[in-house]
């Protein structure tokens, strides 16, 4: 019972670290973009041993597992994947080459997950999967 207790506050301590780096990305002013974005990095690497810069070489399964290994429920996973998203679609607004394909593709791939593994659809959800199939 206590480990369950304990496993429970870590899964609400990092649904307040997602909802903090959402804040910050989310605020983002014009000049200011690389220096949150770093922070957000670093932020993803200390509390949940994730980095961004090296999420695209794994395989889309591969990183779903690696997201339910961690234990950190479809709500968390879905505010990662907002995140995620943010910080793709930042990062990629100059990018004539592309280079941030792979991270959409990671995003669709867990809202893909998201719509199977729930029992409640999203439109929200939805919509994202659709603006992300357009930019691929």
């Amino acid at each position: 019972m206590e480990q369950r207790d304990y496993l429970m506050k870590q899964i609400d301590l990092l649904g307040v670290v997602l909802a903090t780096i959402m804040a910050k990305l989310l605020g983002i002013k014009q000049g200011q973009e690389n220096i949150i974005l770093e922070e957000v990095k670093q932020n993803l690497i200390a509390d949940l041993q994730i980095d961004f810069d090296n999420i695209t070489s794994i395989s889309d399964d591969d990183f779903i597992n690696l997201l339910n290994e961690k234990k950190i429920g479809n709500d968390n996973i879905e505010q990662f994947a907002n995140i995620l998203l943010l910080m793709t679609e930042e990062l990629s607004r100059n990018d004539i080459d592309n280079k941030y394909k792979k991270m959409y593709t990671k995003c669709l791939a867990i809202y893909r997950y998201l719509n199977k593994s729930e029992s409640t659809y999203s439109f929200e959800r939805h919509s994202k999967i659709e603006k992300i199939e357009k930019k691929l």
